[in-house]
């Protein structure tokens, strides 16, 4: 969108307005409408975001309510590629390699937002954003956790992993509808368990890690054709060396 006010064009995030106000629509083919918890993890969102301020973070700008109830909030907009992105366009492991400076940025601002008390629970290369001039640029803290805070989305977590576990392998779904649950290519063995109070800052660090090891190697350390089958692996499996 463009502020006008600044002459710049930024980015906004918003819930469409027909779900925000109440009534009902349609998404996809299941008609549902927006409940006052998705209204509260969004400005939470927003809020967590704005609260973070270092260089390899998402800055927010604005949190905003119009007349009609719906809301939004705007932020910077970084023009370049998502980190997975820049990752399989490498041919090789030498041009893999030049990403390395992303990966210290990436580690960087989660340990600044882990001194202030938040966890990310969803790094992958696909929340990192690579700009046109070389920024590590944070983009998504939507599952985010403030630390000693209750937990949101601690029942949609553990439901996301009870039912994934329990589907029959040949399922092909690789998430539940609705809830907010992160990606188990790069979940540490705690969150894949469902032991979803342990998940805290050595989470992120083990998510950390697995993004290195795609640098490195150019695909996840678990692979798989279902959620179910990733999770198990995650939870039994050693990875394959890096060497390997």
């Amino acid at each position: 969108v463009r502020d006008e006010r600044m002459n710049r064009t930024i980015a906004m995030k918003e819930l469409a307005p027909a779900l925000s106000t109440g009534d009902a629509t349609v998404v996809g083919e299941t008609p549902r409408q927006l409940s006052t918890f998705e209204v509260q993890r969004f400005l939470r969102e927003a809020r967590i975001t704005g609260s973070l301020e270092h260089p390899s973070i998402i800055p927010v700008y604005e949190l905003g309510r119009r007349l009609d109830g719906t809301h939004y909030y705007t932020m910077k907009l970084v023009r370049g590629q998502s980190l997975y992105r820049a990752i399989h366009e490498c041919r090789d492991l030498k041009e893999r390699l030049k990403l390395l400076p992303h990966v210290i940025d990436l580690c960087q601002a989660i340990a600044y937002a882990h001194d202030k008390g938040i966890i990310h629970r969803d790094i992958k290369p696909s929340n990192v954003m690579v700009g046109a001039f070389g920024e590590t640029v944070v983009i998504d803290w939507g599952l985010a956790r403030v630390v000693n805070q209750e937990d949101p989305f601690a029942a949609d977590l553990a439901t996301f992993t009870e039912a994934q576990l329990a589907a029959r392998p040949e399922d092909p779904r690789l998430t539940v509808a609705g809830l907010p649950v992160g990606t188990p290519h790069y979940m540490a063995p705690e969150q894949a368990e469902g032991r979803i109070s342990d998940v805290g800052p050595p989470s992120d660090v083990y998510s950390l890690g697995v993004v290195l090891y795609e640098v490195i190697t150019g695909k996840t350390p678990f692979t798989g054709t279902t959620s179910r089958v990733v999770l198990q692996k995650v939870r039994t499996d050693n990875p394959p060396s890096v060497h390997s």
